[in-house]
Order: C-alpha cells, then structure tokens, then sequence
C-alpha cells in the first residue's frame, strides 16, 4: 500500500499570499521561510525536502490550480511560482472573487511528503498592462539586405483594450527609451470586421521589416543588438488611443501595452540538435548534445546565407526568468567538432573565452539553479567577433552525485578516494592512458577510502607509465557519470608500496658494505 505522509506544517511566514490574474486566470503564490520555527520543524524545512523536487497546487473554493512541471525547494530562496488553472477556461474571475482565503500544497513526489497549510492572504489582479501578453518572442535575420524582426505574443484571456481607431502603433522600446515606433492598420491582419476595432489582443504579430522601414538603420541596428546578447531589457508595445471616463467626462489616453522580449532566435531553420544536457561540475561543465536529422545544419548550409568566420557554443543562465538577479553567460569556441555527430564534451574554465567570470561563478551556477531559472544553451556564429546567427535550445540540466575524487597507486592496490552520497553499489572506472581499473565498491557515507587489488599485468602496465612521471590525471567513471581531472598521486605518505622496502633494503645493505670496506681501508 502506498502511503503519503500528510505535514500540517507550513515552513513559511504568516506573510505568504496568492495573489489572482484575472486576465490569464493564474495565480502566482510567494512565501518567505519561516524563522519562527522548532527544532523538529526545521529539520524537516531545510534538511528532509531541501533541494527535492516538489509540484504545487492552490485551492480556492472548489477551484484549483496546479503546476504541470517539478520545481526544486530551496530551503534558503522565497518561492514565486506562477501556476495555471487545472482545467483551461476555468477559472473565471466571477467565481474566484467569492472566496477570501486560499490553500496551498507542496506535495513532494520522491519523499511521498506533501506539506498544506493556507495562505496568509488572497489577492485579485484586474488588470495591469506587463500582463496583457505573454510569451513574446521574436525571429530575426542578419542577412544582408534582409535584415528584419518577426515579433510575436501570446494575448491573456481578458485582454480586452479596445482602441478608438482601427490603427495601432507598434512600438519597440530599448529599456526605458522608445527607438522605433510604426502605424498597422487592424484590417491588414484579415481579421473579421466585427473585432478588427475591438480588443489589442488579436494584434499578435509585429512585423518589423527593416528594408521597408523609415528607420532603416535603427532597426538593422535593433536586430543585430538582439543577436548579440541575452540580457539585455527589449520591450516590445502597441499604443492605442482609448476613451476614458474621468471627472464627469470622457477623455482621450494614449494606451501603452508593453511586453518582455525572453525569446530571440533567428528566423533561418536549423535540425542540428534533438536533445541538449548540460552537467554542472564545481570546476567544469559538460555539454551533451545529440544530433537532429542535420537537412539544415552543415557549413555548408550556414555559409549559404551567412557569412561567418567562427562558431561558439553559448551558455546563458538567469535566476528569472526576466533576467533580473544573478545572471552568467560565457562561450566556447567550437575548433573540432563535425555537425552531424553527437557533441559530448567536458569543458573547463580555461576553455571558456571569459576565463575569470567561469572561475568565479560557474562554482555559483549550481547553488543559483532555481525552479524559475532561464537556462539556455546557444549554438552561435561570429563574423569579426559579432553574432550573425544564434539559435537556443532548452537543455536538461543533470546533478552529479561525485564532484571530485582522488586515485592513489600502490604496487599491488589501487585506492580511490571520494564523498558517496549512500549506500549503494557503484562501478568505477579509472583510465590513465590506456590502462582501466575498473571496481565494483558498495559505499559507505562514513567512508570515503576504497581499494582493490592489481592483477600483475595490470601492475606492470602502471608501473611502466608511473615510473617517469611524478604525477598522472586520470578520469574516473561513477555509473553513467564522468569526473575527470582526477588527481593521482603514486604514493600516499605513511602506506608505503612492497618496492619501497626493497628499495630501502638495498640502500642498508649498500651502506653496510661500504662501511666495512672503508673500515679495512683505514687498517
């Protein structure tokens, strides 16, 4: 029988909320840690759920919303997490504002623990203009002569801003400061006459063809900007004017609508990958990627409409998802891979082309990985050291159980040296050159020492590569998982080798010898 232990405990503040959107019929629950909590209390807040997956549900009335994805509790972090309506089209406003209290579940599947309490208050959003439109992204093209911006939203529910014209103005905003702003005529969308002047949220698509533009050069500079980087603050906006009723009277506001740029790929296809993982390691980063059908990824294919002399593999990662908070971003030149096979790589610091930012933060990157973290790998391509072409994919992001480990040789024992993270069978593989020692260990949490023995071929083989060399780096495989740059060192201090005695022993021996003979000299 399957048993889920049901907490009556809430790990945050009193403070806690859930707060309604009534135009994309989500709600968006915030809660602090609690520092008021017992001993028993906190031990199951920041020890037994710290850094497990959970899933989160709200109840409001008969009413619930409930994630679709696994998020992973921070026993140090507040939680914001946006979450969807467990039924599309539900949801509704006019049901909603009937109740005044909410509930909250953190279920945690690995654990078989789900922690409930209620939320300190409920709140209803009507209307704010950022929430008008979601999911905004933008194609563009760095092609000569046919540079331009596609630019696309997903409209809320109750998106309902009506203009007083059928014409909309479409603005782009670099920060704060508007750069560019063009006239659309509702009607050129081919919606049908009864909507074309009602609602903005039928405008979705905002075409910002440079070649066409009066502002040519501002928006092949736009686009280049938008290749360039990631964290950069691109608004995009429409502007409208409407009829407000204010003081007894009715009078004409212009209407901003603005909305957040997250998603910028370039408008040429690709089919280089299907599958992305990334690994984060204290010291280094390895990359996965497995090849698509590659029809469209080749040289050959990219320098048909691109003109580029280098290629980088570009790694982006946020807190947020609109890049505030801790953010990195760093490159790796690719020199010697083939398009069309599987990239597996394992990359250092020392690789990446901001050598310092990766020594500095790629150690933060893991303890920063939050459950609304941007994480994206980009494949690029540069030409004088500016971006003509990037396309993103959203990588798996795997944890390793082993960070580091130490191999120690003797003459008839290999020992390897590590933190288990329990107790289970592990296989390990260490590789020096073409020499493999593989062990089947069962680990201990209170041991971090294990040996084998060496078959004499094995021995010589060691012994023939060691001999010459003071120190050797070795990979070591732990399941499915690779750590490299393993030290190893040939003697430990205090355990030494059988070799060492004889050594020593002809060393007395010797001296011995050439003291009596020294002795019947002096006679």
């Amino acid at each position: 029988m399957l048993l889920i232990h049901s907490l009556q405990l809430n790990c945050f503040d009193i403070n806690s909320s859930v707060t309604y959107l009534r135009q994309s019929r989500q709600v968006i629950f915030e809660a602090w840690q609690s520092s008021l909590l017992n001993q028993d209390q906190n031990y199951i807040c920041k020890n037994i759920i710290n850094n497990k997956q959970f899933s989160i549900s709200v109840q409001i009335g008969t009413i619930s919303f409930i994630s679709t994805t696994l998020y992973t509790y921070d026993s140090s972090a507040p939680l914001q997490i946006k979450i969807d309506c467990s039924i599309p089209n539900q949801c509704k406003y006019i049901d909603v504002n009937q109740f005044s209290i909410a509930m909250f579940s953190l279920e945690f599947p690995q654990d078989k623990i789900i922690i409930s309490s209620v939320a300190g208050s409920l709140k209803n959003r009507i209307f704010d203009h950022l929430g008008c439109k979601m999911s905004a992204r933008a194609t563009v093209s760095l092609v000569p002569g046919a540079e331009s911006i596609m630019a696309s939203t997903v409209p809320v529910q109750e998106c309902r801003l009506a203009p007083i014209t059928e014409i909309v103005r479409v603005v782009a905003y670099l920060k704060t400061n508007e750069i560019s702003q063009t006239p659309i005529n509702l009607t050129t969308f081919g919606l049908p006459l009864a909507i074309q002047p009602q609602y903005i949220k039928y405008v979705n698509t905002l075409p910002f063809v440079c070649a066409t533009r009066p502002d040519q050069a501002v928006c092949i500079g736009l686009s280049k900007l938008m290749m360039q980087n990631e964290f950069f603050s691109f608004m995009g906006g429409t502007r409208n004017t409407i009829n407000v009723r204010y003081q007894g009277g009715v009078q004409i506001f212009q209407q901003n609508v603005r909305f957040l740029f997250s998603n910028v790929q370039s408008a040429q296809p690709q089919d280089c990958f299907t599958k992305t993982t990334l690994t984060f390691y204290d010291k280094y980063l390895r990359v996965e990627a497995d090849p698509g059908l590659c029809n469209q990824c080749s040289l050959a294919y990219f320098a048909s409409f691109l003109s580029f002399d280098s290629a980088y593999l570009r790694f982006v990662m946020s807190i947020n998802e609109d890049y505030s908070g801790f953010t990195y971003q760093n490159e790796y030149l690719v020199t010697d891979y083939s398009f069309g096979t599987k990239f597996d790589k394992m990359l250092t610091c020392e690789m990446m082309t901001d050598v310092h930012a990766c020594q500095t933060q790629l150690p933060l990157l893991k303890q920063s990985l939050r459950q609304n973290s941007s994480v994206f790998l980009a494949l690029v391509f540069k030409k004088d050291g500016a971006v003509v072409y990037k396309t993103l994919f959203t990588p798996t992001i795997t944890e390793t159980k082993i960070q580091s480990a130490n191999v120690t040789l003797f003459d008839n024992k290999i020992c390897i040296y590590f933190k288990p993270q329990g107790n289970e069978y592990v296989s390990v593989q260490v590789k020096m050159h073409d020499v493999k020692i593989d062990m089947q260990i069962l680990t201990d949490t209170l041991t971090n020492k294990y040996c084998t023995d060496l078959s004499k071929s094995s021995q010589l083989q060691i012994q023939k590569i060691t001999r010459d060399r003071l120190e050797l780096v070795a990979s070591a495989t732990f399941g499915n998982q690779v750590v490299t740059d393993v030290q190893v060192t040939l003697i430990e201090k205090g355990d030494h080798p059988f070799f060492i005695w004889i050594i020593a022993s002809g060393i007395l021996v010797i001296s011995f010898v050439t003291i009596v003979i020294t002795n019947q000299c002096s006679k």
